[in-house]
């Protein structure tokens, strides 16, 4: 019957099913999930679940709806254990079935997409990057010959084949101009509710349980994303996309957005306290306007517009200025913080010297280390290197690390096809998410950001939203 719908029709009533089995499948879900959960948490949750319905009588398109749903539901990274909870487990995925928040726009996303290719009969999309990343999760599974806890490396294997149908569906969908503006406009917005969350937890002194709360002179804050560094890194890759579109002179209301999620971003960059995403924002923010300048899409006139930007956040955050100093002291080699991080980082190239081939099995560092340690440091900080190339090259072999090298480079290739296309807004935004690559990429030289639940997603998401503009097809 498919045959005799057009595909407004078809998209019509694909919404009625979607959202219909959608809610009622996240209300009967959800509703026991959320009874020992805190109430902000509750209104988080609801916020997100109605803004689906809400939003599709407005964009009345349901993959367009369903994507903006996603990406806005990115930061707020609370997962549902509906088989009950899992002892927590350091540097990767826990060994238990959980759903994210953003699983279940994801969920309809991908079945509206499934339905599309089905009904209409239309090529699923294929790139080098998608390639690659197939390879590299295939590699990823051969780790499992070393691994001694093969239900911790099969579930981050689970979580990767997952986020790379994402990245598949994304790629796939993103076809017209107005899909651009939906996610850049979900991006936006997002950062603007989790600036205006992390306002009321600095001022107020309180998590509202929304995540893992660091209590001390810095009053460092973790917004609705888990972990106060982790906030930093989203911030830093949000932020400095908005303020490379917004260099980009581009027109309409997505200007005065761009403008608005930076000055969000650029406040929940300081009180996450986050030194690492402090460089990352800055070393993105020049990437991103070195290509806009090769690029055309700004001049030497348009850097006063930043700098007036940056002056005017200082002045803002001016009264930050004694815990910031504090902040940035404490760099020493010899600090507690830093110096374990030197001896994690010994620790993952003893792991890599004796398994250089195939590692010692995807997510179970944290499991192994004391093997592989010298010092004693693992029987008191069992934590993972806080460097993801490390970790990735310790727990997958040097092949891994190969394989996740050229993910990112295929990545970034596509990104730069993106700016030769003749639209502003779309080679502005293919710059604008190669800033948010590298601020993510940046960030993980002294962190493990991409074996969370957020950025890992943002990561892959990226891939595809730089599919997506490379494509030479994509209607402007």
């Amino acid at each position: 019957m498919l045959s005799v719908f057009t595909q407004d029709r078809f998209v019509r009533n694909l919404a009625v099913l979607i959202i219909a089995s959608g809610l009622g499948a996240a209300a009967g879900t959800l509703i026991p999930l959320l009874s020992g959960r805190s109430g902000y948490r509750w209104i988080l949750v609801a916020f997100v679940a109605f803004l689906v319905p809400a939003l599709f009588l407005v964009i009345r398109n349901v993959s367009r709806t369903l994507l903006f749903a996603f990406v806005f539901a990115l930061p707020f990274g609370f997962a549902f254990t509906p088989f009950g909870d899992a002892p927590y487990h350091e540097g990767g995925a826990q060994p238990v079935v959980a759903f994210v928040l953003y699983d279940f726009p994801l969920i309809g996303l991908t079945v509206s997409w499934l339905l599309k290719a089905y009904a209409f009969r239309t090529r699923i999309g294929k790139s080098s990057v998608v390639l690659v990343a197939i390879l590299w999760i295939a590699w990823s599974i051969l780790s499992l010959y070393n691994s001694l806890n093969r239900w911790l490396s099969v579930f981050e294997i689970l979580r990767m084949v997952k986020l790379c149908i994402l990245m598949l569906v994304v790629s796939d969908l993103i076809r017209e101009r107005r899909d651009v503006l939906t996610v850049l406009y979900a991006l936006l917005l997002g950062m603007v509710a989790e600036g205006a969350i992390c306002a009321v937890q600095y001022a107020t002194g309180s998590s509202f349980n929304l995540g893992l709360f660091t209590v001390g002179a810095l009053n460092r804050v973790s917004g609705t994303i888990g972990w106060p560094n982790t906030l930093g890194a989203y911030a830093a890759a949000i932020t400095s996309m908005a303020l490379t579109l917004f260099l980009a002179r581009l027109g309409g209301k997505i200007r005065a957005f761009c403008l608005i999620a930076g000055f969000a971003g650029l406040f929940t960059l300081v009180v996450s306290f986050s030194r690492g995403a402090w460089i990352a924002f800055l070393t993105a923010l020049v990437v991103g306007v070195l290509v806009s300048y090769s690029a055309k899409l700004i001049s030497f006139r348009d850097l006063p517009q930043l700098a007036v930007i940056l002056l005017v956040a200082g002045i803002c955050i001016a009264p930050l200025a004694g815990p910031i100093g504090q902040r940035l002291a404490q760099t020493s080699l010899q600090q507690g913080a830093i110096a374990d991080r030197f001896v994690l980082n010994q620790i993952a190239f003893n792991m890599i010297a004796a398994h250089p081939v195939l590692g010692v099995g995807i997510n179970t560092f944290v499991d192994v280390m004391t093997t592989y340690d010298k010092t004693g440091l693992s029987y008191f900080l069992p934590y993972p290197v806080h460097n993801v190339y490390l970790l990735i090259a310790a727990e997958t072999g040097l092949i891994g690390l190969a394989l996740f090298a050229a993910f990112v480079v295929a990545v970034f290739r596509a990104g730069f096809r993106g700016l030769r296309s003749r639209d502003r807004l779309v080679s502005a935004s293919a710059i604008g998410i190669t800033c948010s690559l590298t601020a993510i990429l940046v960030s993980n030289l002294a962190d493990v950001h991409l074996r969370t639940d957020v950025l890992f997603a943002l990561l892959w998401f990226g891939a595809g939203f730089a599919v997506s503009l490379g494509r030479e097809n994509l209607s402007v």
